[in-house]
């Protein structure tokens, strides 16, 4: 059974994000209160949030950020809410200012979890994050497509592909790059940061044990999937 299925549990998270961190954090032995979260697109701050049940539940801030104006303000009346932690709410479409935005709050450079899903240029907002560096990082990507094949959103690409998000590959060889190692695909990619990553006590054999393959629904990509994962066998 891969980390993923063993460990998944949503509470508001679309594909079960909450347990894989409850998991991470146990093994790290980090507790979450008075820790820090940035999220965004935030929505209202409760729709398919990977965070929101830890602002809820436990003494965690977080940093909300949502530049839709109708999602804006459904995201001001969460912040509302009998909360054990506190939301600081943004309106703000990111591009590649995210230093920026958060230089303007308490959140401090080490922070815990950054969740990034804003269908499209999440690999560019990552990229371009240089003052900050949080403990673990989720982030959408175009998860139809296997490993290996590299496709950047937004990028002049080899390939005949036109995809709304990046691939899992290239958001691969982004966090390496960034010194981030990879835990588990659940429609998001969940990282790790390096100094931390060996406490987890992970050890894969290849890229497929944790990619969730039941995202992968073309014929052509199904094809693909198989000729890679035979390579390993």
């Amino acid at each position: 059974m891969s980390f993923y299925e063993k460990y998944k549990k949503s509470y508001y998270s679309q594909w079960g994000e909450e347990g894989i961190i409850i998991e991470i954090l146990k093994r790290l032995n980090i507790s979450i209160d008075n820790k820090w979260i940035c999220e965004f697109g935030a929505w209202d701050g409760i729709k398919y949030s990977n965070t929101y049940y830890f602002v809820e539940n436990f003494t965690c801030n977080a940093v909300y950020i949502e530049g839709d104006e109708k999602r804006y303000n459904e995201l001001l009346e969460t912040c509302k809410k009998e909360l054990r932690g506190i939301i600081i709410p943004i309106k703000k479409f990111i591009k590649n200012d995210l230093d920026d935005i958060l230089a303007n709050t308490d959140i401090p450079n080490d922070f815990l979890l950054l969740s990034i899903d804003i269908d499209g240029n999440d690999y560019h907002v990552w990229n371009s994050l240089q003052k900050y560096n949080p403990i673990i990082v989720i982030i959408e990507i175009g998860s139809g497509v296997p490993p290996p094949i590299e496709y950047i959103y937004g990028e002049e690409n080899n390939t005949t592909l036109v995809l709304e998000n990046t691939t899992f590959q290239s958001m691969l060889n982004l966090a390496i790059s960034k010194n981030y190692s990879f835990v588990c695909h659940t429609g998001n990619m969940i990282f790790v940061r390096n100094d931390y990553f060996n406490k987890l006590n992970l050890n894969y054999k290849n890229p497929f044990e944790n990619f969730c393959r039941r995202h992968v629904k073309s014929k052509q990509n199904k094809l693909l999937l198989k000729k890679a994962i035979d390579l390993y066998k």
